[in-house]
This record gives C-alpha cells, structure tokens and sequence, in this order.
C-alpha cells in the first residue's frame, strides 16, 4: 500500500473515531435536556393541575354562594383591594363599593334571580377563569325600596312578564392567595341587559 494511502486511511480512522465521540456527547446532552425538560412539565402539570383544581373549587362555592342569596359569603371571595366592572360603564373598588353594587339585587330589588352556568374556561398560567351563563329573574317576589323601584319593577314586568332571563358572562382574574382581585362582566347592555322571556 502506498504511504499517501496509508496516511489517507489514518486520518479516515481518526475522523471516524472523533466522529462517533462526538455523536456519543451530542446525544448525551440531547437526552439529558430532553430528561430536563419532561421533568420540568410533569412538574409544571402537576402545579398546573392544582391551580386548575382550586380556581374550579372557588368558582363552583362562588357560585352556590351566589344562588343561595348569600351576600356575606360571596363577599369572602373577594381581595380587599378588588375592582368590579359591571358592564354598565361603572367600576367599583374595594369591598365596600363591590358590597353596596351588589345588595339590591341581593335584596330581591330584582326578584328572586338565579345563574344557570354554561361552561367554564381556565387559563391556568395567568389565573384567570371565563364563565358563560344565563341569569334568571322571577319577579312575584320582587321587593319594592320606594316609588322609583316600584316603578322599575312594573316596567320590567309590563315588558319582559314576571319571569326573564340574559345571558352573559363573568371573566375573573385571581391573585396568589386565590382571591378575586378583578371581575369583569359582560352583556348586552342598553339602560338594562337584553332580557328575553324565554329565558325565564
């Protein structure tokens, strides 16, 4: 063989060699950040599950809360520091504000009313839930505060009947404790939301 070949051959060895070194460390390294990274999003599902779990939790006892007429217990879900944004161009911050914006229609100012929910969206990494619902109103139990709410209510009932119902929905952000720290909810909204008789 001639040396020329010889030393052809030797380098083919050594690249060979080289070679299959380096495809040994590169796939190494490509199993260990692929290890890394499964083991990085079990955890974050595992985190992700127990967030999505608690926010399911709140919303449901939210909820039951709601419909039960009970004011006090709603209000517990709330920061201190909450903003609430009706979707009739107020907002209302604090607990204060958010209390008084809700006690009439805790009252019975609007009859006895109910939230019948149609589903439920979580985004789990920036806490924050999406609820999609109808409320519902009955009327003959509404309670009467004087002579501008009687006259609400017998416009409401000479245009909608005793029982109505609007949709709409709630988006909720959460804060690290698990509170409502922002609730904005959306419907149509005129002077009052597009109530319909057939979803009384």
């Amino acid at each position: 063989m001639k040396s020329s070949d010889r030393r052809a051959n030797s380098w083919l060895a050594m690249f060979a060699k080289r070679g299959l070194s380096h495809l040994m460390v590169f796939s190494a390294i490509c199993l260990t950040t692929s290890m890394a990274v499964a083991a990085d999003a079990q955890v974050f599902n595992a985190e992700g599950l127990m967030i999505a779990k608690q926010i399911d939790d709140t919303i449901t006892k939210y909820m039951d809360a709601f419909n039960a007429n009970d004011l006090d217990r709603v209000m517990t879900f709330f920061s201190d520091d909450a903003i609430y944004a009706p979707g009739d161009g107020k907002t209302h911050r604090g607990k204060a504000e958010i209390y008084a914006a809700f006690e009439p229609q805790f009252r019975g100012c609007w009859g006895t009313m109910r939230f019948d929910e149609h589903e439920r969206l979580i985004d789990v990494e920036n806490r924050k839930v999406t609820i999609r619902w109808v409320c519902r109103h009955d009327m003959s139990q509404a309670k009467s505060t004087g002579l501008v709410m009687t006259f609400k209510q017998m416009m409401i009932r000479l245009l909608k009947g005793k029982r109505f119902g609007w949709q709409g929905l709630d988006v909720i952000h959460f804060d690290a404790n698990g509170k409502f720290k922002e609730k904005f909810t959306y419907g149509w909204y005129g002077s009052y939301p597009h109530a319909l008789r057939e979803l009384g």
